[in-house]
């Protein structure tokens, strides 16, 4: 059956789970996973997000090609490689992730350390590690809301603060001393008070990283920035300047 037809059918249903406390996006996808029977196949969707009637069955097409595979986001994308024949990446966002369940298991679900942002790359590279596809379905949408302004993306609060302090756990987690050496440093020199909050985040969060394995550092890949992947476009805003 095609997504689409499985979602029309009468077995299709929601359940909504209530855990009384905010888990993370890891730890709450973690134990939704657990809920019930084990599952065939995982649809991580962020709440920000707006699905299109196609997004779900245009992933579900991929489903036997790939382990991973995500959809694409507009009006902004992470500026990241994908094969334009396959759609193969070296990363996946968790905005909306189609898994398989049993993969989703062997690699013991999403590393809780990550409280917010970094955990789908964390997640992608310990796929990629044991040998698992990852790959985009371009005729999978959907929109992820952003704060836009004339200049282009104002990050949130919490983009400033975890954003940052999940990166340097990342990079303590794959052992890329010397790129965490040199955000530590720009941070610690910093007068922002985000700065400030995200090292206090990262210290706080240190200890609870899972040790990553050599296999699985050799699929880690960071670039000046740092970011997680070579960028194939980036985005650039233009406007006129208002009267």
């Amino acid at each position: 059956q095609s997504g689409a037809a499985q979602l029309r059918s009468d077995k299709f249903f929601t359940h909504y789970v209530f855990f009384g406390q905010n888990l993370g996006f890891g730890g709450g996808h973690n134990r939704l996973s657990k809920e019930g029977d084990p599952a065939d196949y995982l649809w991580l969707l962020n709440p920000d997000a707006l699905v299109h009637r196609s997004t779900f069955s245009n992933l579900w097409k991929h489903r036997d090609y790939a382990g991973l595979i995500e959809s694409r986001q507009v009006p902004f994308e992470h500026p990241k490689e994908s094969n334009l024949q396959t759609g193969e990446t070296s990363w996946v966002s968790g905005c909306s992730l189609l898994i398989d369940g049993s993969v989703f298991a062997e690699l013991g679900g999403f590393d809780e350390a990550f409280f917010m942002y970094c955990e789908d790359v964390d997640l992608s590279w310990r796929a990629r590690a044991r040998g698992y596809k990852l790959c985009t379905s371009f005729d999978s949408v959907v929109y992820h809301r952003k704060h836009l302004s004339r200049y282009g993306v104002v990050p949130t609060q919490s983009e400033r603060t975890m954003g940052l302090a999940s990166t340097l756990l990342l990079l303590e987690k794959y052992s890329h001393q010397q790129a965490l050496a040199e955000l530590l440093a720009q941070l610690e020199n910093s007068v922002d008070p985000d700065h400030q909050t995200a090292l206090t985040l990262f210290r706080q969060r240190r200890g609870l990283l899972k040790k990553a394995s050599p296999s699985e550092c050799n699929t880690s890949h960071v670039y000046p920035g740092p970011a997680f992947a070579k960028h194939r476009w980036t985005y650039q805003v233009e406007l006129e300047p208002l009267d």
